[in-house]
């Protein structure tokens, strides 16, 4: 079992050939904007240009259009796109059926229900499970999540002395953190990125 990392939030290109040295399988970048993470795609395209192919890179988008989505995603070359808005299943499937490969971000708060989930799933979007206000940092009650099915990305909260006991416990396919490997808003600590990453491979290598 490989549980999947990606280092999301990226700003800058050291901090994303880091991650990418230290072992991420995907970096995350936030598209949208007037966030306290916002990249422009021209800055994101300088990015991926220096990155080997090995390397998945996600865009994020909060409740943009089919068409812009689309085309940002060719421009820059993006692996996938992450949905963080009130994006509906219908849209999840138009992009799917253009050939994009879609990450659906669901908020797990009081209202959270696993239909939900197999909504957005019928329509194409593999699954990213998150605090409500994505990238705060603050963890969400995960029994919500016992019992259920299919592949998932856990976010929201995660740490590097944390996120072991989140995968030993859950079994995510892939985990997602941002704010939990950074030394100050918009620039990762390279210490705490390595720590990160080394505590998932620890735990996948106690399942072989």
């Amino acid at each position: 079992m490989t549980t999947r990392i990606k280092i999301c939030g990226l700003t800058n290109r050291a901090d994303a050939l880091h991650a990418a040295d230290a072992g991420a399988d995907a970096l995350g970048f936030v598209l949208a904007p007037n966030r306290r993470r916002s990249v422009t795609a021209d800055e994101v395209r300088a990015i991926v240009r220096e990155l080997t192919p090995l390397i998945a890179t996600v865009g994020l988008f909060i409740d943009a259009s089919a068409d812009e989505i689309e085309r940002t995603a060719h421009r820059l070359g993006l692996s996938a796109v992450q949905l963080h808005g009130a994006e509906s299943a219908d849209l999840c499937a138009e992009l799917a059926r253009r050939g994009l490969r879609v990450i659906k971000a669901i908020a797990v708060g009081p209202t959270f229900a696993p239909s939900e989930v197999e909504l957005y799933r019928a329509a194409g979007a593999a699954i990213l499970l998150d605090s409500p206000g994505g990238g705060s940092g603050h963890r969400f009650d995960r029994t919500a999540l016992v019992g259920l099915r299919g592949p998932f990305t856990l976010a929201g909260g995660l740490k590097p002395k944390t996120v072991a006991d989140a995968v030993r416990a859950l079994r995510p396919a892939a985990v997602d953190v941002s704010s939990g490997v950074e030394r100050a808003l918009r620039t990762k600590d390279p210490t705490k990125v390595a720590a990160f990453i080394r505590a998932v491979r620890d735990v996948d290598r106690e399942a072989v």
